[in-house]
């Protein structure tokens, strides 16, 4: 499955719940200003702003704006 950054949180999230199960809240500690959700499927990690997909981890890989 591909989710390109700048996508809407909403369909970013139902696309996810749909394939990888619901997903649980990773708070905000750590994240940089800009970022108002973090969300996580496991150890996969997405961050959004409040328009926008802008970042993910994954184990020791990630890409776009993230949390540390």
């Amino acid at each position: 499955m591909r989710i390109d950054f700048g996508r809407s949180p909403a369909g970013v999230i139902r696309a996810l719940d749909r394939t990888l199960g619901a997903h649980r809240d990773a708070g905000l500690k750590g994240c940089p200003k800009g970022i108002a959700q973090q969300l996580r499927w496991g150890d996969l990690v997405l961050t959004f702003n409040r328009e926008q997909f802008i970042g993910w981890r994954q184990g020791g890989k990630a890409a776009g704006v993230v949390c540390r």
